[in-house]
C-alpha cells in the first residue's frame, strides 16, 4: 500500500466522520420537527376544547336563566291566581338551577368528584356530549382571572337562587294566610321582582367573563400556535442551509483530512510503520528512521522487520502477528537493534490492513521507553530498598522470608530470622541531631553487612531496626553463631564526627517450628524474642520460647492496644466534682480518663497510665483528653447557662513532655472547642514545678489556671511555689484519710491551709468521705472539697444531670 492510499483511506475514514455527523445532526432535527408539530396538535386540540367548552357554559348559562325567568313567572302567577300547581312549576325550574349549583360544588374542591358534577350539569339541561368539556375547563381554568370571575359570578347568583326560594317560601305563607291578590302579597312581589333584577345583572356579568374566557384563550393558543408553525418553518430552513453548507465542505474536508494525516505520519516523536503479510518493511517514517539511527537515503522497503529487533524478542514478534491475523491490536515491548549505538526498548502498537476478510499488511507505532524503563527500574530499587543505607526495606525482606519459608518447606530445612535494635541510638540522635543519628545508622548497616555472608539478606525496618534471614538454620546454635559476630562487630566504639559512641545491639531469633508457620507470624516472634532481651539486663541476644515469652507477648498487644486506644475510640472521660463545702455547690468538674478494653473490660488510670508514660503513647491519650474535655464543658456552658460550674480540670503528665509539647494541642483544644482558657484548669504533680518551671510559665501566661495535685506527697520547696504560678492546691486524700485521729497529718493539713491563704490560692481537700471530715476541714479554712461524700466519678450526662438537679427551684 502506498503512502497515497494510506492517506485516502485516512480521508475517507474522517469523511465518513463527517457523514455520520450529519446523521446524527438530522435524526436530532427530525425528532425536534417532530417534538414541535405534536405541539402544535396538542395546541390546537386544547384550544378546541376550551373554546367548546365556554361555548358549552354560555349555553349552560341561557338554560339557566330561561329556568330561573320560568321559576319567577309561576311565582307570579301563583301570587294572582293562588293555583298550587303555579307553585309546583316554580319548584321544578329551579331544579335546573340546583343542579348546577351542585355541579360547581362538585368541581369545586381540591379533589373534584366528577361523578356527582356530572349529574348536576345533566340536572341543569346542559347537553351530555359538551359536559365533560364543561368539568375539564373548570378544574384547568381555575387559576385564569376571568374564568374565576365568572364562577364568582355563579356563587353570587347561586346565592340570590337561595334568596329566590326563601322570599317564595314566604309568599306561598301570606298568599294561604291572607288570600291571593291581597297587599301584602303584591309586596312580595316587589321584593321578588328585586331579586330577578339583581339575578339578571349576576347572568349578564357570567356571560361577560366566560366571554373574556373565551377571548384569552384564543389570544394565547393563537400566539402558541403560531410560535410553534414559526419554529417548524425555522428549523426547515435551517436544516436546509445546513444540508447545503455539509455537501459544500466534503471536498474539502477530503483535502484537509490528506494535509493532517500526512503531518501525523512525517510528525518526529512518534515512529509509525507498516509491513506486508509476509513481514516486510513497506514504510518508515522519519521518526522510525531516527529512532534506528538509519541514514536517510538508505532504502528499507522489503526488507525483514526481523532485522531490527533483538534475537530473544523475535519470536514475541511473531506470534503479535499472528495475533493480528486474527483480528486483535497488540501492543508489546520490544528490544530495537539500530544501526549504530546501543540496543533500545521500544514500546510497539500494531493494526491489521484489512480488505474484506483478508489481512494485506499491518500498520503501528513505535515509542522509545528505554529511559522510562531506567527510571522504572531505579524506581523499583526505591520502592524496595532503604534510601539511607541502601538496604532492602521491610517490603523486599517479607517477600524474600517468604520465599526462603516456601523453600524450606520443600527441602525440609528451618529458617531463621534476627530482629536488631540498636541499644541507646535514641540517645545518640536526640543529643548529637538527626545527622548524626542518620550517620550511626550508615555505619550499623555496614557493620551488619560485614558480619553475614554474602547469601543471607539482611534488611532495614525503619528506625533503628534490623532483621536477618538465615537459610538453612538447622539449630539454635547456628542462628547464634551470626548473632555473636554481630554482637562482636557492635562492641566497638563509632565516630560520629569526631565524637566516640558506644552503641549496642539487642536481638531477637525465631526458627520457623513447622511447615504452616508464615512469614509475618515469624517476624512477631522474632520481635518478641528482642523485646525479652532489650530488658533482660546484660543480655544481647533471645530465641523465642512461647511457652516462656507468653507475658512478653500478651504485654506486647496490650501496649500496641493501648497506642491505638485514642484513635479507635475506647477511652471515655468521667468527671467528679469540686464543691464548695459551704454551699455544697459544684464550681469544678475533674475530668478522670477511663480505657474500654475491648478484652479486658473497664481500666483505671493506674492500670494502663503508667505503661502509656513509659512508651510515649501518653501524648496520644494527653491529646484527646484535652480535646474532649474541652468540648465536653462548652457543651455544658450551652445546656446548664448559668448553671454551669466555673471550670474543668485536667490532668498533665510529665512524661508528655518528654515526648512532645503538649502546651501546641492544649490550646489546640480549647480554639476548636471556642471556650476561654480561663474555664480550663491544668492539675500537675509537685514534681513538674522543678522539672517544667518554664512550661508552668507559660501555661500561666496563655491564661490557664494551674493546680498543684497530690500536695504533700512530693518533694517541691517552699522556694519553687514562691517562683512558680499556680491557682490551686490539693491537699492529697492520704492527709485526709487519717487527720481527725493523727495530729501530724492534721498540723500538714493546717500549715498548708495557712500557706495557700498567705498565698492568695485555692485550697481543694481531695478524699473526703466524711460529713464531719467536710465540716471540720471547713472550720480549718479548706473552702474546697472532693470525694465520695459529694459524688463519685461519673459520666458527663449523669454529672451534668445531678447540677440541674440542684439548681432547680424546688430545692
Amino acid at each position: 500500500m502506498s503512502n497515497r492510499t494510506q492517506e485516502i483511506a485516512f480521508a475517507d475514514s474522517d469523511n465518513h466522520g463527517w457523514v455520520s455527523h450529519l446523521r446524527r445532526r438530522f435524526i436530532i432535527l427530525s425528532a425536534t420537527f417532530s417534538v414541535a408539530l405534536l405541539l402544535l396538535v396538542v395546541f390546537a386540540i386544547i384550544a378546541f376544547q376550551g373554546l367548546s367548552g365556554a361555548r358549552a357554559y354560555v349555553n349552560g348559562e341561557s338554560q339557566w336563566t330561561k329556568a330561573q325567568k320560568q321559576a319567577v313567572i309561576a311565582l307570579f302567577d301563583y301570587a294572582t291566581t293562588g293555583n298550587d300547581e303555579r307553585y309546583e312549576a316554580f319548584e321544578e325550574a329551579l331544579t335546573v338551577n340546583e343542579g348546577d349549583r351542585r355541579a360547581r360544588l362538585a368541581l369545586s374542591g381540591d379533589d373534584p368528584d366528577y361523578a356527582v358534577a356530572r349529574e348536576g350539569f345533566l340536572d341543569g339541561r346542559n347537553h351530555p356530549e359538551d359536559i365533560d368539556l364543561m368539568m375539564r375547563l373548570f378544574v384547568l381554568g381555575r387559576s385564569l382571572q376571568p374564568f374565576q370571575q365568572a364562577v364568582e359570578a355563579w356563587s353570587r347568583a347561586d346565592e340570590l337562587i337561595a334568596r329566590l326560594r326563601s322570599e317564595a317560601t314566604t309568599l306561598r305563607e301570606l298568599v294561604r294566610e291572607h288570600g291571593s291578590a291581597s297587599p301584602p302579597v303584591f309586596d312580595q312581589i316587589e321584593s321578588i321582582r328585586e331579586l330577578d333584577r339583581q339575578l339578571t345583572r349576576q347572568e349578564s356579568e357570567f356571560s361577560n367573563a366566560m366571554g373574556r374566557v373565551s377571548h384569552f384563550m384564543t389570544r394565547w393558543f393563537t400566539l402558541a400556535i403560531a410560535t410553534t408553525a414559526f419554529l417548524l418553518m425555522a428549523g426547515g430552513f435551517f436544516l436546509a442551509w445546513r444540508l447545503i453548507q455539509v455537501s459544500e465542505a466534503r471536498e474539502d474536508a477530503l483535502k484537509e483530512s490528506e494535509q493532517r494525516y500526512r503531518a501525523l505520519v512525517d510528525q518526529p516523536e512518534v515512529g509509525m510503520w507498516q509491513i506486508d503479510p509476509e513481514g516486510r518493511i513497506i514504510y518508515f517514517n522519519p521518526a522510525m528512521r531516527s529512532l534506528l539511527a538509519m541514514d536517510d537515503a538508505e532504502r528499507v522497503e522489503g526488507q525483514p522487520i526481523e532485522a531490527f529487533i533483538a534475537p530473544h524478542h523475535r519470536e514475541k514478534v511473531e506470534k503479535n502477528r499472528r495475533a493480528r491475523v486474527e483480528g486483535r491490536n497488540t501492543a508489546i515491548e520490544v528490544e530495537l537493534t539500530p544501526r549504530s549505538g546501543p540496543p533500545c526498548i521500544a514500546l510497539v502498537h500494531g493494526a491489521p490492513i484489512r480488505i474484506g476478510e483478508s489481512v494485506v499488511g499491518h500498520v503501528g507505532t513505535c515509542v522509545d521507553i528505554t529511559a522510562r524503563k531506567q527510571a522504572e527500574s531505579e524506581l523499583r530499587f526505591q520502592v524496595l530498598h532503604d534510601p539511607l543505607t541502601g538496604l532492602p526495606n521491610r517490603r523486599l525482606f517479607m517477600d524474600r522470608l517468604d520465599m526462603a519459608l516456601k523453600r524450606g518447606r520443600r527441602t525440609g530445612t528451618s529458617v531463621a530470622i534476627l530482629f536488631i535494635d540498636l541499644d541507646r541510638f535514641k540517645v545518640v540522635n536526640d543529643g548529637l541531631g538527626h545527622a548524626a543519628g542518620d550517620s550511626l545508622l550508615k555505619q550499623a548497616a555496614d557493620r551488619l553487612q560485614d558480619s553475614v555472608r554474602d547469601r543471607d539478606s539482611i534488611a532495614r525496618f525503619g528506625g533503628d531496626e534490623f532483621g536477618l534471614i538465615l537459610e538453612p538454620a538447622e539449630s539454635e546454635e547456628a542462628a547464634f553463631i551470626p548473632a555473636k559476630r554481630i554482637a562482636s562487630a557492635f562492641g566497638t566504639e563509632f565516630n560520629i564526627d569526631g565524637v566516640k559512641a558506644r552503641v549496642g545491639v539487642s536481638i531477637g531469633i525465631a526458627l520457623s517450628a513447622d511447615s504452616t508457620q508464615d512469614a509475618a507470624e515469624l517476624l512477631r516472634h522474632a520481635d518478641i524474642a528482642m523485646y525479652v532481651a532489650k530488658r533482660k539486663d546484660g543480655a544481647h541476644m533471645h530465641v523465642y520460647d512461647p511457652d516462656q515469652d507468653s507475658f512478653q507477648q500478651e504485654h506486647l498487644h496490650f501496649e500496641n492496644d493501648l497506642w491505638r486506644a485514642a484513635e479507635r475510640d475506647e477511652l471515655v472521660l468521667w468527671y467528679q466534682p469540686i464543691v464548695n463545702l459551704e454551699t455544697r455547690k459544684i464550681e469544678t468538674l475533674e475530668a478522670l480518663v477511663r480505657w474500654s478494653h475491648p478484652t479486658r473490660g473497664l481500666l483505671s488510670p493506674d492500670q494502663f497510665i503508667g505503661l502509656a508514660e513509659e512508651t510515649g503513647a501518653i501524648t496520644r491519650i494527653g491529646k484527646w483528653v484535652f480535646e474532649r474535655a474541652s468540648r465536653d464543658f462548652a457543651h455544658m456552658q450551652s445546656k446548664l447557662g448559668k448553671n454551669c460550674p466555673v471550670a474543668i480540670a485536667v490532668n498533665l503528665s510529665d512524661a508528655e513532655f518528654r515526648f512532645g509539647d503538649p502546651v501546641s494541642y492544649i490550646q489546640e483544644a480549647c480554639t476548636r472547642a471556642d471556650i476561654d482558657p480561663e474555664h480550663l484548669r491544668i492539675e500537675v504533680t509537685e514534681s513538674m514545678l522543678t522539672r517544667q518551671p518554664e512550661a508552668l510559665h507559660r501555661i500561666n501566661t496563655l491564661g490557664y489556671g494551674i493546680a498543684i495535685d497530690d500536695f504533700g506527697t512530693g518533694y517541691a520547696s517552699l522556694d519553687r511555689l514562691r517562683q512558680v504560678p499556680f491557682n490551686t492546691i490539693k491537699i492529697d486524700r492520704s492527709f485526709i484519710a487519717g487527720f481527725q485521729q493523727s495530729r501530724v497529718d492534721r498540723s500538714i493539713i493546717e500549715a498548708v491551709i495557712h500557706v495557700g491563704r498567705r498565698l492568695g490560692v485555692q485550697i481543694v481537700a481531695e478524699g473526703i468521705e466524711l460529713e464531719e471530715e467536710a465540716r471540720i476541714l471547713l472550720k480549718m479554712g479548706c473552702e474546697y472539697g472532693q470525694g465520695y461524700l459529694f459524688s463519685r466519678p461519673g459520666k458527663l450526662h449523669a454529672v451534668m444531670a445531678m447540677i440541674q438537679a440542684e439548681s432547680s427551684p424546688s430545692r
